[in-house]
């Protein structure tokens, strides 16, 4: 789950089956304002103070700043402060429901995976050298959900689509979703999006994958600590010009990791390259 420290005894509130849904209401409304703050007041804070910024409504916060957003965060959050609002308030009037509390717990645990979309959509991954390796570092589960919100699978052509697309295998397979991936691509190939060339590599290319993570061999992230490992050790192998043009990227990986303590490197293979024959 990609939740900063300041955000997990909230988010166990709002996952918890004991807590009611007024709790998860409130949890999931405080959740929100808490990633504004992190994540989407930059912009904002900018132009006005400390206590400016403070003294703000949360409806006041999300319409300054739906500008420099994408609509499906404005909406999330507009909507998580709409059901959040009914469970912090009391009314003889109101009620809630366990579909709409659901919903908006779902939508607030994802809120930094369009977060990561939004951010990566204005700044593609191709535009560095490092970026995807940076990028990289983060749980499979998040990469393949970033990944795929990104691809058009209806129409696989440019380079780009097809290094998006091969980068979403890559995530999918680390995520211990092989069947799912697999049953992709041959849907893709038998729809003539992708070539068989392709389809065969990638095939060959998941099945040694499988391989080196039965041996345990890749320093696949497992949780936060583990990303904070990776996140280091990119870092420290990147020259001063890379890490600037990725600076933005960086620090919302940081953000996230903000005192989580690095596992340890062990015997693991950094960078493992595979032949595929």
């Amino acid at each position: 789950m990609s939740t900063p420290k300041k955000g997990e005894h909230r988010l166990s509130e709002m996952l918890s089956e004991h807590s009611s849904l007024e709790t998860k209401a409130n949890a999931s409304r405080w959740y929100v304002e808490m990633m504004i703050d992190l994540f989407l007041s930059k912009e904002l804070k900018v132009s006005l103070s400390e206590q400016e910024f403070k003294k703000l409504r949360l409806n006041d916060k999300i319409e300054k700043i739906k500008q420099y957003y994408d609509k499906d965060i404005i909406d999330t959050l507009y909507l998580i402060k709409s059901v959040g609002d009914k469970g912090s308030h009391y009314s003889s009037d109101t009620t809630l429901n366990k579909k709409e509390i659901d919903t908006i717990v779902n939508k607030a645990t994802n809120l930094f995976t369009l977060i990561l979309i939004d951010h990566i959509r204005k700044v593609p991954l191709e535009k560095t050298f490092n970026r995807a390796v940076i990028f990289s570092t983060l749980l499979p589960s998040i990469r393949e959900n970033v990944l795929y919100s990104l691809i058009n699978f209806k129409q696989i052509k440019t380079e780009k689509d097809y290094a998006l697309l091969d980068k979403y295998i890559l995530a999918c397979t680390k995520n211990n979703r092989i069947n799912h991936i697999t049953k992709k691509l041959k849907e893709l190939n038998k729809n003539n999006i992708i070539d068989s060339v392709f389809y065969n590599f990638q095939l060959k290319s998941i099945k040694a994958i499988e391989e080196g993570m039965k041996k345990n061999e890749l320093p696949i992230p497992k949780n936060m600590k583990d990303c904070k490992r990776n996140l280091n050790s990119v870092i420290n192998k990147l020259d001063q010009n890379e890490i600037n043009d990725n600076q933005e990227l960086i620090d919302i990986m940081n953000i996230l990791l903000e005192n989580v303590q690095p596992s340890k490197i062990e015997s693991f293979k950094e960078n493992q390259v595979y032949v595929i024959t």
